[in-house]
């Protein structure tokens, strides 16, 4: 039986979170407010300033030319955000980190990591 799947990965003004229900036929990622997903009031916010912080480098310098400015930290920010949503969530859906920052140097872009399977 199939899961729901959770994959945290900034994108231009959109909430970091991306979902792939159990019961969708189509399994089709589709975009989740963090609040949606029932995530506590401090992790909703840490989504936001996350996202913000985001779309302020991408505004700055452009999506191609982002890696330089967000750097590593920008990605371990995002991997503690992806285990707080499996400890929030629980075992019964799989968490995925997709990194966007400087992370994409290192492992490649489009390159996922599995935070809770």
């Amino acid at each position: 039986m199939a899961r729901t799947e959770i994959y945290i990965s900034a994108d231009m003004l959109c909430s970091g979170i991306e979902v792939r229900a159990a019961d969708d036929p189509d399994r089709q990622l589709v975009m989740a407010p963090p609040a949606d997903l029932g995530l506590s009031n401090k992790l909703v916010g840490d989504f936001r300033s996350w996202q913000m912080w985001f779309d302020g480098a991408v505004n700055s310098c452009g999506l191609e030319e982002r890696f330089e400015p967000l750097g590593d930290k920008f990605d371990e920010v995002g991997r503690q955000l992806a285990e707080t949503v499996a400890a929030e969530l629980g075992k019964s859906v799989r968490v995925v980190y997709v990194p966007q920052g400087g992370w994409c140097r290192r492992i490649g872009r489009g390159q996922s990591l599995v935070v809770q399977d």
